[in-house]
């Protein structure tokens, strides 16, 4: 299980909460550059603040406020040259034909 703050911009909406996730795989694409890609699922999310704006009607908000819906992707992580514990990567998450969602992520490991 990892917990974090994940923030949502898109056009006339942004809004962040905090999420648990749980990983449920680890598969290494590229053990010389540490390149490897995780499934998640969320877990539990909850809104932090105040979002701005409206979420389009395609997003899929009903997940966003109620985890229990969201679907299991997979995000692929490489370490950033220069930055000790961190981490940046993309998902696609692709529920029929077209791309539904891609992002771009950035871990940073805390003490």
């Amino acid at each position: 299980m990892q917990i974090g703050v994940v923030s949502v911009g898109l056009t006339g909406f942004s809004a962040s909460y905090q999420v648990a996730i749980e990983i449920s795989d680890v598969n290494f694409l590229d053990g010389k550059k540490g390149t490897f890609e995780i499934t998640v699922k969320v877990r539990q999310r909850h809104l932090v603040g105040t979002p701005e704006g409206n979420p389009p009607d395609d997003l899929g908000k009903d997940w966003l406020l109620r985890p229990e819906g969201a679907p299991t992707f997979n995000v692929r992580l490489e370490p950033v040259p220069g930055k000790s514990k961190y981490l940046r990567g993309i998902h696609r998450y692709k529920p029929g034909e077209g791309i539904h969602q891609a992002a771009t992520e950035d871990w940073k490991y805390l003490d």
